[in-house]
């Protein structure tokens, strides 16, 4: 179960990098349009972080998954808000 999460994880920060970069995006507004990027980006690091960190630090790893809980919600919210409230637009 470890190694499968270990796995998902690095797929994840992958998939993250490539949300980054890709052409086609809500990215229209500057600033405002990257922090969806970031809350992705960071969500994706966290997890990878709690999944590579040592067993033995149960404390440690539940904070990091919560980061990573919380970053990915905030990522869904702004998508929504520059999806529906005319901030940015999709291609």
């Amino acid at each position: 179960m470890d190694k499968t999460c270990k796995i998902l994880a690095v797929a994840a920060v992958v998939a993250a990098v490539a949300y980054t970069i890709m052409p086609f995006d809500f990215d229209r507004e500057g600033v405002l349009g990257y922090a969806d990027d970031f809350f992705a980006f960071m969500a994706a690091f966290t997890w990878a972080r709690a999944a590579f960190t040592a067993p033995a630090q149960k404390a440690v790893r539940r904070q990091l998954c919560m980061v990573a809980a919380v970053c990915l919600c905030l990522c869904v919210l702004w998508l929504v808000l520059l999806a529906f409230a005319g901030v940015g637009g999709a291609i």
